[in-house]
């Protein structure tokens, strides 16, 4: 038996993501309308077909800060210690505005956002996975010396709303429309043989039912453009074009604010074991724990 509904336009949706997230960047750059304007940005393709797909399925990316930062993860913020500097105490991993001097991912400079590395915690000897992916996002390099702090949110935050932006990390296209094929296969089997069993026992017809269809489709749809965004969009940056390639994160990150969310979770481009998280408030986290004091000798792993 052939499939239900035909996946092959994968590509063209993958390009279709690629052309419009560059349209979206350039209007950015030529000042269009700033990363803050969001009623003006979402007269771009990109973000109006965005806004379209979420208010759809905006709850299968929705998780709370105590889902994301379980007990079982390890969370943590890495500091550049240059020459001459003393170890860094608590104070120096909050962020502050006046040393905030280039683009993050996410917010332009000044902006004091808490951005943090996260991963399962796992038995180690050297660098956990989220220390490697910390250092990693700060482009550490041989002979650097770097202090490493753990953060853990604040009980107030827990039930606090993000958005993860990685539920489709870890599986292909394949499996996503696998899956909803066989969702949909199981519903016309159910109610294809809750028909024959009503005829039989009761000669009648039941009604054929459908009703859970929408919120299938719409996961499969925000899933799949997850997976989307992820492969075609979060790509490593290099530090000569990150102010322009950043202003449209900064765009969706204000677009998610504005939607009253406490951040955002999203891959590492340069340390697939672990992840990142933004936060909007920076005290919605603290540092706890001994600081790490630690050298670069090596590429890290």
């Amino acid at each position: 038996m052939g499939t239900l509904f035909d996946f092959s336009s994968i590509e063209r949706c993958e390009q279709t993501i690629r052309e419009t997230w560059d349209d979206f960047r350039l209007q950015l750059k030529y000042k269009k309308f700033l990363y803050n304007d969001i009623d003006n940005a979402l007269q771009s393709n990109f973000l109006k077909v965005f806004d379209d797909i979420f208010k759809h399925g905006h709850q299968f990316l929705e998780k709370s800060i105590e889902e994301v930062l379980t007990k079982n993860t390890m969370v943590v913020r890495a500091a550049r210690i240059r020459k001459g500097e003393p170890m860094p105490d608590y104070e120096r991993f909050i962020p502050k505005t006046e040393f905030i001097k280039d683009d993050n991912r996410f917010s332009p400079q000044g902006v004091e956002w808490l951005y943090l590395a996260f991963a399962p915690k796992k038995p180690s000897r050297g660098l956990t996975n989220a220390e490697k992916c910390a250092l990693n996002e700060c482009r550490a390099i041989k002979g650097e010396e770097f202090a490493l702090c753990k953060f853990k949110p604040h009980s107030e935050y827990y039930t606090k709303t993000l958005i993860d932006l990685t539920i489709s990390k870890n599986v292909t296209f394949e499996k996503l429309n696998s899956m909803f094929e066989n969702c949909i296969q199981q519903i016309i089997n159910r109610e294809v043989l809750k028909i024959y069993i009503s005829k039989i026992i009761n000669d009648e017809v039941s009604e054929f039912s459908i009703d859970e269809l929408p919120i299938i489709i719409e996961k499969w749809l925000i899933f799949t453009y997850a997976k989307l965004l992820t492969e075609q969009i979060f790509l490593p940056v290099t530090e000569e074009d990150k102010s322009i390639m950043y202003a449209p994160f900064q765009c969706m990150a204000q677009y998610f604010l504005n939607n009253g969310y406490i951040g955002i979770v999203y891959s590492s481009t340069v340390y697939p074991e672990g992840k990142n998280i933004v936060l909007f408030n920076k005290h919605a986290a603290f540092p706890y724990d001994k600081i790490k004091h630690f050298k670069i000798t090596k590429e890290i792993h």
